[in-house]
């Protein structure tokens, strides 16, 4: 017996809570390189890209951090409650910036201010294999991600477990 099954391989590369650590993005991106020259690579993105850098906090938009990930070509990201520290237009204008899919199923806008971030994105890689993928960020018995209360305000938060399980059953 004799399968027309091909085997692929595909490797997840995902960066968590980088804080606009910039310093460090030449090394992230000479490593990733590396891996897409041998196998269908998919860089990820899983919050909370800036605060903590004085340059980067001080830029306008926080943009910076999103023009390094636009040049190391992640492929996807989601929210981490940092992600909303200076409110939802900053966070509307990083996501117009990005050239990748940013996500979050988890989080409702009452008055759609958020309105270009996506709840799924799936992607294809070079080898043909599709990947969907779900954002969610964590939300608390407050009702929203850890940080001060107003930066929240208008959006609400579903418990991120039942949104990701919910998704993956779609």
């Amino acid at each position: 017996y004799r399968s027309n099954i091909r085997e692929r391989e595909v490797v997840f590369l995902s960066t968590n809570d980088i804080h606009a650590t910039i310093d460090a993005f030449p090394r992230l991106v000479t490593a990733v390189n590396m891996c897409r020259d041998t196998v269908s690579t998919l860089l990820l993105d899983a919050g909370d890209r800036w605060t903590g850098n004085a340059f980067v906090d001080r830029a306008e938009g926080r943009l910076p951090i999103i023009k390094l990930m636009n040049a190391a070509k992640y492929s996807a990201a989601t929210l981490g409650n940092h992600e909303f520290d200076r409110g939802p237009a900053l966070l509307q204008g990083a996501i117009d910036y990005a050239d990748f899919p940013i996500i979050c199923a988890n989080m409702q806008s009452e008055d759609n201010r958020l309105a270009q971030l996506g709840t799924t994105s799936r992607i294809k890689t070079p080898a043909g294999v599709i990947i969907d993928f779900v954002g969610v960020v964590t939300s608390f018995s407050n009702g929203h991600p850890d940080g001060n209360a107003s930066n929240f305000e208008g959006l609400t938060f579903e418990n991120p477990l039942d949104t990701a399980k919910r998704k993956g059953e779609e």
